[in-house]
């Protein structure tokens, strides 16, 4: 149950705006998915299908062969930084909303099994499994401590990716496109359903092979591309940076280059992940193993630095390690962090329309930390140093919950 002060809080964040629903108005990334895999063949229960689906769908419309193009972090807030005349000022078409955690993690695999978080149960950078008793990275699929691979520890990849890539349903030939050093990586060969993938050196690179697949087709298809430089460059720099824009304008020129070679009967759609947050120093908060907090913990926090997940230890008095665990957290996140009972998570509808999947439940912990403002938890394992990015991403501000939808 969620305390009254801070539900009461929680929704005047949601009033104001300062925080935003992942489904509300506004169409959410998931629409956007379900109505592209549609129109590529799949098709899902009724029921499943996301406000907004049909709108979308009709938007995007039939075509011979598909372009998918994600370029992580390029949320709304960084329209003002597009080039004028280019792709994405030529081609913008509407605002989304984002899938909630807004991450990486979170999206992409919701982009590959067409279900929202709380189905595929990916919460986060970091994700602890509780039949394994430790935590992973599940896009790197390695152990968290160790950064071991996953395989070497015994672990396959349907006990951390639960649900499978609906990709290798569609109606049409389909091969993805992403950087070299990932692209024959476990997650991307689980997000594509181990279906084709090429790996590229740069955004041209990527171009050039795209254009050169789609001349050669014969008959449907589908191609993802997928772009993650402009969220690098965001997280080490911030939004003010002049090198965010030189990143914006480079993708930019490449994908208007792109429209303006492939084959008459190729429909172009773009979107982003997830926006960013700058977030000041001061608001940069630490957690390292001798804290109090730590000691009240069973693992250190999981999720996102912004959306931190508490997995609290064992008692035999559930109600006292709990009223403890909040004392102890309220003092160390002051303002900074609202805590929510996570099994509150399914009430809000925050990660999707459904109940939350049994899985999902283990993996959230107990509490998960929303942040009202501008701020961030990370964990400091010992001999590490803090990272002190300058943007994140993965809470519910508008920052990182807005997301343009492009198509061309």
């Amino acid at each position: 149950m969620i305390a009254t002060g801070v539900r009461s809080r929680l929704e005047k964040l949601f009033s104001s705006g300062a925080l935003l629903r992942p489904m509300d108005a506004v169409p959410s990334s998931m629409a956007l998915f379900r109505a592209l895999a549609s129109l590529c063949g799949y098709d899902p229960p009724e029921e499943e299908k996301p406000a907004g689906t049909d709108e979308l769908r009709d938007a995007v419309g039939p075509a011979e062969h598909y372009v998918f193009v994600l370029v992580d972090g390029l949320g709304m807030n960084t329209m003002q930084l597009v080039p004028k005349d280019g792709f994405f000022h030529r081609h913008y078409e509407r605002e989304l909303r984002a899938v909630f955690p807004s991450t990486t993690a979170s999206v992409l695999t919701s982009l590959a099994t067409g279900l929202w978080p709380a189905r595929h149960a990916i919460p986060g950078w970091n994700t602890y499994l509780p039949d394994r008793g430790f935590s992973v990275k599940p896009v790197l699929f390695r152990d968290r401590d160790t950064e071991r691979h996953l395989s070497r520890l015994g672990v396959k990849p349907e006990e951390v990716y639960l649900q499978p890539s609906i990709v290798p349903s569609f109606d049409r030939k389909s091969r993805a496109y992403m950087p070299a050093r990932i692209a024959g990586e476990t997650y991307a060969r689980y997000c594509r359903g181990d279906t084709a993938g090429r790996g590229y050196r740069n955004a041209a690179d990527a171009a050039d092979k795209i254009l050169a697949h789609i001349r050669r087709r014969r008959g449907p298809g589908y191609t993802y591309f997928y772009y993650p430089d402009v969220d690098k460059v965001l997280h080490e720099k911030g939004s003010r940076d002049a090198r965010v824009k030189a990143q914006i304008a480079e993708i930019d020129e490449v994908l208007l280059r792109l429209k303006e070679r492939v084959p008459a009967g190729t429909r172009i759609v773009a979107t982003a992940d997830h926006g960013l947050i700058d977030v000041p120093r001061e608001a940069y908060l630490t957690l390292a193993s001798g804290d109090p907090l730590m000691e009240k913990l069973l693992v250190p926090p999981t999720g996102e630095s912004r959306l931190p997940i508490f997995h609290l230890r064992n008692g035999a008095d559930g109600r006292g390690v709990q009223k403890e665990f909040l004392r102890v957290a309220g003092e160390a996140l002051g303002e900074h962090f609202l805590l929510l009972p996570s099994e509150a998570l399914g009430e809000l509808r925050l990660l999707g329309p459904g109940p939350l999947s049994p899985v999902i439940r283990g993996r959230l912990g107990d509490y998960m930390g929303i942040a009202p403002g501008p701020a961030v938890l990370e964990y400091v394992p010992p001999g590490k140093k803090p990272r002190y990015f300058k943007s994140f991403h993965g809470g519910l501000s508008a920052d990182e919950m807005r997301v343009p939808l492009f198509l061309a």
